[in-house]
């Protein structure tokens, strides 16, 4: 009988992976002609709302930019993926307000499904977060108040009204489950039917120890926090069709100092889905402390002798041409962490392979003078004492580029102490390899990169480890990564870095589906698809649809607050701190004969670009694409844009 799915995502757990993000080029478009402005604005319409949307303001304590980012800049509206033409949002008084909005007409006046429990007095709560909500299903919802507790919310069955909405407005919503958290926001929630299981994914941000800034080796953590996400899963103890009687069988705490710009489980809730500038590390809950959790062992029931005899046998060098010049190096099977060479006149040159995604602020290089000390992403390559005492002062690095991948090439300058060469660079490790001259070492520490892929295999990965925040160390962009955590074994099981590459949007396309992921590449937004499900880890990022020149356009835009698209890939749209929505249309049929000027070819297809201005001055909170309308959420006011075929 043919694997499972489940069972062939279980073999690929076994390490960690590296999908690439292999782009469809028949969905890229070289003639591309740009946007076109559509002169005529589109519909709009205002619709007042009864009560202030609840909008709580950082507090003198929420200073970091953390705190922006993670409660400064959230999205106070939430579309119903299963009922795209019901918007959800909280007021100032904690009732939950649904508007349902239809194609061509004004939206409902909004209409109270729930009260969250005791709201007089939690929402006065001094430094509280936004109350946050998601669907899990297409029966109910989880809304988090913000100041640490959960509930889950039976609504009953969404989008099956159709215009006539008799049927849910005579139900309100009920709070059938309420669960103990920390004060924070709830970022995804999925019910899995198959194990009658709910997992929510909550976040905040909290004051850090000496203990975890000193264990992440972080530079970067100096402002005190860390973004902290909490994995909770609950048993439901009832029939499938029931939302209450739940209990919780587990907690993972994960910890890190940034602030994710993706987070989501994939369809099974067995993964959980990062985009990270820096690594997250796991958390024993029952110790004070912050801990890292142990990174599993190959599954294969190794143990640490059996593992150090494996250590010693890839130490065998073997001979291989490179340049013309035979080059004694570390076998196939575990390249040489670096090389190395010594001269009498021109002293020391170390090389060492860097993985993808590794910039110059990710690399840490010591010389004391009696030892020498190599880092990345706070992990030593190179580590001990130097053979002899060198000068502190006369030591050199820099990283440069090669056809195959990029060298760290450090160089302690100056003649050794003693006419006897070196029999080692430090002596408590002989890992490296010794070549003849410096060309040669370069040459083999090319080769060895190349050919190891990464500058570490799979079974050194501890739980969430991830290219840390690069760039060139003047001023570049950061390093970012796609991470996949498979929740039981506490581990990374996929992993692309995104070295330059510019995070554009989420958005969620299916209901049944975690969020899509734009990305910028080249000029383009593409956006990908995550799926595990087929268990090849190889192709878990596939490339659905291209949004011509959107990366170029949303580089310029530099008040966009909120970005997202159309479902059905018609548009994408970035909204502005206050006032300004732009809306970039997908080619589309041309209304009429157009050729291009300098060439005289038929343009068959024509792209537009709309920019709305809306007539407030209040701060824009909430953002939210349909198909044919875009739904604009201020403190006061809901917009309806229609953006539709024939809108412009």
């Amino acid at each position: 009988a043919a694997p499972s799915a489940m069972q062939a995502a279980d073999a690929q757990q076994s390490a960690c992976s590296y999908p690439e993000l292999r782009v469809n080029r028949d969905l890229l478009d070289s003639k591309f002609e740009g946007y076109k402005l559509a002169l005529e604005q589109p519909g709009i319409v205002e619709l007042k709302l009864p009560r202030p949307v609840d909008n709580p303001q950082l507090t003198e304590r929420q200073y970091s930019f953390d705190h922006l980012k993670a409660y400064g800049v959230q999205n106070h509206l939430y579309l119903d993926p299963w009922d795209l033409d019901c918007a959800y949002y909280l007021d100032s008084e904690w009732n939950l307000m649904r508007i349902r909005t239809v194609t061509d007409s004004c939206p409902d006046p909004p209409r109270p499904l729930l009260t969250l429990p005791n709201a007089a007095d939690r929402r006065l709560l001094s430094g509280r977060c936004q109350p946050s909500m998601a669907f899990v299903d297409e029966t109910a919802a989880c809304v988090a108040d913000g100041c640490g507790r959960l509930f889950l919310v039976d609504t009953g069955e969404r989008g099956s009204c159709g215009p006539d909405e008799s049927n849910i407005d005579n139900k309100d919503w009920e709070a059938c489950a309420t669960f103990e958290t920390e004060p924070s926001l709830l970022v995804y929630a999925r019910r899995y039917s198959a194990t009658n299981q709910l997992h929510c994914l909550l976040m905040r941000v909290c004051e850090s120890s000496a203990d975890a800034n000193k264990s992440t080796n972080d530079d970067k953590s100096s402002d005190g926090f860390r973004c902290v996400l909490d994995w909770f899963t609950y048993q439901s103890l009832g029939s499938p069709s029931s939302h209450g009687n739940y209990q919780q069988i587990r907690r993972l705490t994960l910890e890190s100092s940034c602030v994710p710009n993706y987070a989501c489980f994939d369809a099974e809730c067995r993964h959980l889905l990062l985009e990270c500038d820096r690594p997250f590390e796991f958390v024993d809950k029952d110790d004070k402390n912050t801990s890292k959790t142990t990174a599993p062992s190959s599954g294969n029931g190794e143990t640490e002798e059996t593992a150090k005899a494996d250590d010693d046998e890839q130490k065998r060098r073997s001979t291989r041409q490179v340049g013309g010049n035979s080059v004694s190096m570390a076998s196939e099977s575990a390249p040489s962490p670096y090389t190395w060479s010594q001269s009498q006149e021109d002293g020391i040159s170390v090389f060492i392979p860097l993985p993808t995604g590794v910039g110059k602020a990710d690399i840490e290089v010591t010389n004391t003078g009696v030892a020498l000390r190599v880092a990345i992403h706070g992990r030593p390559v190179l580590d001990g004492p130097l053979y002899e005492v060198w000068d502190k002062d006369a030591c050199t690095w820099t990283v440069e580029p090669h056809s195959e991948c990029r060298l760290l090439e450090l160089h302690l300058l100056g003649k050794r102490s003693s006419e006897t060469p070196w029999p080692c660079l430090v002596t408590n490790d002989a890992r490296g390899a010794e070549l003849p001259d410096a060309a040669t070492a370069a040459a083999a520490a090319v080769v060895a990169g190349a050919s190891s892929g990464d500058l570490y295999n799979a079974q050194e990965l501890e739980d969430c480890d991830l290219p840390e925040a690069g760039g060139d160390g003047d001023g570049g962009l950061e390093t970012g990564a796609l991470v996949w955590i498979d929740g039981e074994a506490k581990r990374v099981v996929a992993l692309t870095a995104l070295d330059s590459t510019q995070w554009l949007f989420a958005t969620r396309v299916t209901p049944s589906e975690p969020p899509y992921v734009c990305l910028r590449r080249d000029v383009d937004g593409l956006l990908w698809r995550p799926d595990f499900s087929g268990g090849d880890a190889s192709s878990i990022w596939q490339h659905v649809t291209t949004f011509h020149a959107f990366g170029y356009v949303r580089a310029s835009k530099t008040d966009a607050k909120f970005v997202s698209c159309a479902p059905s890939f018609g548009y994408a749209a970035i909204c502005d701190c206050y006032r300004h929505v732009y809306v970039y249309h997908s080619p589309r049929p041309a209304d009429t004969v157009l050729r291009n000027r300098q060439s005289g070819r038929v343009i068959a297809e024509r792209s537009t670009q709309q920019v709305v201005s809306l007539a407030t001055q209040d701060a824009l909170i909430g953002f939210g694409c349909c198909d044919s309308r875009i739904l604009v959420l201020t403190e006061r006011a809901i917009y309806l844009i229609r953006v539709g075929p024939g809108s412009d």
